[in-house]
């Protein structure tokens, strides 16, 4: 299951920028290359996988918005190839992984089932037979 396509990197990151880091045949880059994006999707995917597993049944259902906003992520700083690590879309990445690790460890959900559907919202009411607004009993 991938989390994000080309479109999407090309939605959020324009595709100029798709374009210069995936073309490595032709310099000036003319032309997207399929090959090298869907390989940088491919390890982006990989790595959600490899965090989400312990936890979810996969592949999911469906795509929570916030892990398709991860995979851009990781997918784009995938196709930096030769830049450091304060490179801006390599700290983004980074943040994106403590996200992945904080989801790993049961601090945040994505609000799913165990099977990888979406849960139920739980409306229910709290009601206490006595005001408890100081402490004492009126």
């Amino acid at each position: 299951m991938s989390y994000c396509t080309q479109a999407d990197l090309v939605e959020q990151y324009g595709e100029a920028s798709i374009r210069q880091l995936s073309d490595r045949v032709n310099k000036p880059a003319t032309t997207i290359d399929p090959a090298v994006v869907a390989q940088a999707i491919a390890d982006a995917d990989a790595e959600i996988d490899l965090h989400l597993h312990a936890r979810y049944q996969l592949p999911l259902a469906q795509v929570p918005v916030v892990l398709k906003r991860v995979a851009c992520v990781l997918a784009f700083a995938n196709l930096h190839t030769q830049v450091k690590d304060d490179h801006p879309a390599i700290q983004d990445a980074e943040r994106k992984r403590k996200l992945l690790g904080n989801i790993s460890s049961g601090k945040l959900s994505l609000a799913l089932t165990s099977s990888g559907t979406p849960a139920p919202i739980a409306n229910t009411v709290q009601i206490s037979s006595q005001r408890n607004d100081f402490g004492g009993t009126w």
